[in-house]
């Protein structure tokens, strides 16, 4: 389920390790970290313009879960380059 299937398949020991395609790209595409950041501060920016000027109850709602969606996946972005880096230290 979600490739775990493959990292069974591929690597002997897969509980140790256990990769989401996104952090597949981001080891093999050194650019695509900037481009996805740059992507989501736009997207992020964006969002946080419009509710500035004002919603309705219910966009302001549904546009304050966006955007924490978007928060949360810059977190995940940070984490997964760190944890790139670290592995290339330790090589």
């Amino acid at each position: 389920m979600f490739g775990y299937e493959q990292n069974k398949e591929n690597k002997p020991n897969s509980l140790a390790y256990y990769g989401f395609e996104l952090e597949d790209k981001i080891e093999k595409d050194e650019g695509y970290t900037k481009v996805l950041a740059k992507q989501i501060d736009d997207r992020i920016l964006q969002i946080k313009d419009f509710l500035r000027r004002g919603a309705t109850k219910e966009d302001f709602d549904n546009l304050a879960i966006v955007l924490n969606a978007y928060i949360a996946f810059q977190k995940v972005i940070k984490r997964v380059e760190a944890q790139k880096l670290l592995r290339k230290r330790r090589t």
